[in-house]
């Protein structure tokens, strides 16, 4: 006689039946690993995508965009989560079956995995199915969540670069910039000089500069002409009296001038100005002399143009000083090399200021641009002595920068390149990762796969596979058709013996009734015929 095997033989209280690990629900179980693995696929996502350009996602290596990637790993999840509550959800119900219920907690454990509605209004019959269910509906919120969790921005992205630029690291040509003609030494600046310098300083133009490596914005430090300054400070008293009449007190000036020092490559700016208010004080006294000498200048590169960074008060961009002989002039023309960017400054920057006593109490006298640019001064102060003034030299000292700066790009000449390390900052668009959306998903799928699971609880004591197949309820609750399958086996085996038997559902007349009562009912077609409408029937 053939053993029966042990779980055909399993009751209810067995707290394990042998042999049925191969029974194990690994569908659904794969299922739920499938949610959690899921999880990891938005955080790896997120944190490779956080803070790469958009421009290189997607190519090759992620040929899909982030935000798509997410959608499919949600969409992945849920779907998986789904799959296994409706596992799950078999197991309850044969579970429930198995310990003894009533025919309403079965439908009802039925019914609750099949409608969100019903799992909602069950009230005091709420059940592990009925939660899974609800968590399995509330789960879909994951995907807006992970949506949210990606965006893009603009961004400043730093790079290395190599900038080739043409300027020359060379002293200016001799006599670039002006001639001086008679014996005072009267400059002319020349033509070109005029075009290419004097108006761009003086209107505020972008300066140009070929160069090339640099596609974005790029930091750099040239090497051309330049100055190298030094400044010594003094002061010198003021005590004005707003009674002398007709007096007149010197309050400040800035006095520029070129080639009186022995050699040529020597600018010098004096400066002088009241930097306190009242009467009685000192005026502060700057003497800075600028020596042609090749110079470091940080500078900023984009779209075809140069500018140039602040430079720190105490820095020091001397690279070396070039001493040249004094510059001569007479009859004729004889050339000069930086009488054109003395001739710029002195335009601007030259001016005087004084108080003249007129009984007011004072007025105030002045030459230049200098005195009303810096004055410091109000209703109640001006034309008294408490006007006073903001010291110019740093404005002087950048500006005479730029001119050299703007002199030694335009005297080089196309063949002259130099090369040098740079930093590109290119404003790019990036993807952003908001690991709170990514939180908050992460926790729904958690929560799916925790309150799924006990679904499961109980399958060792089904002893075999089962399902919701209404060939597999109609065995269980007896049907004459197939009573002659008595096996207790899974589906596949059922269908093995059961599946070629013709069904139809239909009226047939109950065996050994009287008065041939008739009932609706799955039945062998020979003895079923269509339902008719509206009859009533005994069973």
């Amino acid at each position: 006689m053939k053993e029966t095997p042990p779980y055909e033989t399993a009751r209810m209280g067995d707290p394990w039946v042998p042999g049925v690990f191969k029974q194990l629900p690994w569908g659904g179980l794969l299922a739920l690993v499938g949610v959690a693995i899921c999880c990891l696929g938005p955080v790896a996502i997120l944190k490779d995508s956080d803070g790469k350009p958009t421009a290189t996602w997607p190519d090759q290596k992620h040929p899909i965009q982030p935000a798509v990637l997410l959608s499919i790993c949600a969409a992945i999840g849920n779907t998986l989560l789904r799959y296994a509550l409706f596992q799950g959800w078999s197991i309850a119900w044969w579970v429930e079956a198995l310990r003894g219920s009533t025919v309403g907690d079965l439908h009802r454990h039925w019914e609750y995995g099949t409608s969100v509605l019903a799992s909602v209004t069950s009230t005091r019959h709420f059940n592990r199915i009925a939660l899974g269910t609800l968590i399995a509906s509330i789960v879909v919120i994951d995907g807006p969540l992970l949506q949210k969790a990606t965006s893009s921005t603009t961004r400043p992205l730093v790079s290395p670069a190599n900038i080739t630029a043409q300027i020359s690291p060379n002293p200016l040509p001799l006599g670039y910039t002006a001639v001086m003609t008679g014996h005072s030494g009267t400059v002319f600046p020349k033509f070109d000089f005029v075009q290419q310098v004097m108006q761009g300083f003086n209107n505020r133009t972008a300066i140009q500069l070929n160069y090339t490596g640099c596609n974005g914005v790029c930091n750099t430090t040239l090497q051309a002409a330049g100055f190298d300054v030094h400044c010594s400070h003094s002061t010198q008293p003021y005590n004005i009296s707003e009674y002398s009449a007709g007096t007149s007190y010197g309050m400040g000036s800035t006095n520029i001038t070129f080639n009186n020092d022995g050699y040529d490559g020597l600018i010098r700016v004096q400066t002088a100005f009241k930097s306190t208010p009242g009467c009685i004080g000192n005026l502060a006294v700057a003497d800075c002399q600028y020596n042609i000498s090749q110079v470091n200048y940080p500078v900023q590169v984009s779209n075809g143009t140069v500018e140039l960074l602040p430079r720190p008060t105490d820095a020091n961009d001397t690279i070396k000083v070039w001493q040249l002989y004094q510059e001569v002039h007479g009859l004729g023309q004889w050339p000069s090399t930086l009488g054109g960017i003395y001739s710029v400054a002195y335009t601007k920057y030259e001016s005087s200021s004084s108080f003249y006593i007129d009984g007011t109490p004072l007025s105030l006298m002045y030459s230049g641009s200098i005195p009303i640019q810096y004055l410091v001064a109000n209703s109640s102060t001006l034309g008294t002595c408490d006007m006073y003034w903001t010291d110019p030299t740093p404005d002087i000292i950048a500006g005479i920068r730029e001119l050299g700066f703007r002199t030694a790009i335009a005297a080089t000449n196309s063949t002259t390149d130099q090369t040098f390390e740079a930093t590109e900052i290119a404003i790019v668009q990036v993807y952003v990762s908001h690991y709170h959306y990514l939180g908050g998903a992460l926790l729904v799928m958690f929560l799916g796969v925790v309150l799924v699971f006990p679904t499961f609880l109980g399958w060792w004591q089904l002893g075999r596979k089962m399902s919701f197949s209404p060939i597999e309820i109609a065995k269980a609750f007896n049907a004459p058709l197939l009573a002659e399958f008595r096996s207790n086996s899974e589906m596949k085996k059922i269908l093995k013996e059961a599946g070629g038997l013709e069904v139809v559902y239909g009226e047939v007349v109950m065996p050994g009734s009287e008065g041939e009562k008739k009932s609706l009912q799955m039945a062998n077609p020979e003895f079923a015929i269509r339902p008719r409408a509206k009859f009533t029937y005994d069973g």
